[in-house]
């Protein structure tokens, strides 16, 4: 985490100011999906080999992460950075989107239990990256998590033992249900979620004891939380 000036130190960044200023990508693609049990070694070789590869080489793609869940909810959580949520509605994405691979095709039906949304940088506090993650979904309707959650619970949360960053995103609605060939081989609708917060540290079982002190009783809204081990990460080259 960045160390504010002497003057700022009683004041650790947090919401959308600060934090903004020092982001290289303020769009994200999130999604969370299961996949059919026979197929899951396959689905962990196409993402390595193929699909986050194919993602990162599309333009405004910054970074790709995918983490696998340590409990029973949807098995992959996989992230992309983005230079801004226009990105997901450009010409080069959605050219990937329609025009998906052979590969692609015979995996997209597998997928099972899909949240896929995109989002815009919402707030935020903390820059060092962890092996461990909390993540949760908030429907679409539910009060704005960045007003609910404000800056002095943020920073409480950021200076729990074992939490390195929180991100907030609100999501782009008519970008997340674009039609697309993708969408139309996975068979059923996907889910989207009016917001998410990604809550990433060093220890899981700390990550989980300073959302539910910190976080989860100041949400106002119900929320889908998993736990995830990060995996595996590509860089725009």
């Amino acid at each position: 985490m960045v160390v504010p000036s002497t003057n700022e130190r009683a004041k650790p960044k947090g919401g959308p100011q600060g934090e903004r200023s020092r982001r290289g990508a303020e769009g994200l693609l999130a999604i969370w999906h299961g996949a059919e049990m026979e197929f899951e070694s396959e689905f962990d070789d196409w993402y390595d080999r193929q699909h986050h590869p194919e993602r990162v080489g599309i333009p405004g793609f910054e970074r790709a992460r995918r983490y696998l869940n340590l409990d029973g909810g949807p098995r992959y959580f996989s992230r992309y950075d983005v230079k801004s949520a226009d990105v997901l509605a450009s010409p080069a994405y959605l050219h990937a989107l329609n025009h998906p691979t052979e590969w692609t095709r015979k995996l997209m039906p597998r997928y099972r239990n899909t949240t896929r949304a995109v989002f815009r940088f919402a707030g935020g506090v903390g820059d060092a990256d962890g092996g461990e993650l909390v993540t949760l979904r908030i429907s679409g309707g539910a009060p704005d998590a960045v007003r609910t959650f404000g800056p002095q619970p943020m920073a409480a949360l950021a200076q729990a033992p074992g939490v390195l960053k929180i991100e907030i995103w609100t999501a782009d609605t008519a970008v997340s249900t674009l039609r697309t060939e993708e969408k139309k081989l996975r068979g059923s609708a996907d889910d989207v979620v009016g917001q998410a917060i990604l809550v990433e540290g060093s220890s899981i079982d700390r990550l989980t004891d300073a959302v539910a002190r910190h976080l989860l009783p100041l949400l106002g809204a119900t929320a889908k939380l998993d736990r995830y081990r990060f995996v595996y990460q590509l860089l725009k080259g």
